[in-house]
């Protein structure tokens, strides 16, 4: 049997070797979402990072019942992890947040303002070169 799901939003916040930006991210996405009064939940999927950012993942969701962390033992991939968060999700729409700290406060707020206005809305950074290293210039590229 297929559970009902409530209107609100899963937030699936994915992150591969993230430990210097997961914590700024989620902070940010808290903010965000409870400036929008959406209902809502955050999954931090560590999609199989070597450093620390489960650990990191785990401290920040103690005690949080909104946040929920889930482990892929080695690298999935972003639509795997989707898809595993969907799942488990309890709302209706999900919104994909990079764990690398990327999106704006503003945009998120953005995105999660549209909850329930369309079937399917996506974000896009059009500053991604200018907020991120030089290294993940290169493999962007």
């Amino acid at each position: 049997m297929k559970k009902k799901l409530k209107f609100g939003l899963s937030v699936v916040l994915t992150a591969l070797n993230e430990e210097k930006f997961i914590e700024k991210t989620v902070k940010k996405t808290e903010e965000a979402l409870k400036y929008s009064k959406i209902p809502y939940e955050i999954f931090i999927v560590d999609d199989g990072s070597k450093d620390n950012t489960y650990l990191i993942a785990k401290k920040i969701g103690k005690n949080k019942r909104k946040i929920k962390v889930i482990r892929n033992k080695k690298n999935l991939g972003m639509g795997k992890s989707i898809k595993i968060c969907s799942m488990k999700a309890n709302y209706k729409f999900i919104l994909l947040v990079p764990g690398d700290d990327s999106f704006t406060k503003k945009a998120i707020i953005n995105l999660a303002s549209a909850v329930g206005k369309a079937d399917f809305i996506i974000g896009y950074r059009i500053n991604y070169t200018k907020i991120v290293f030089l290294f993940r210039k290169i493999t962007f590229f």
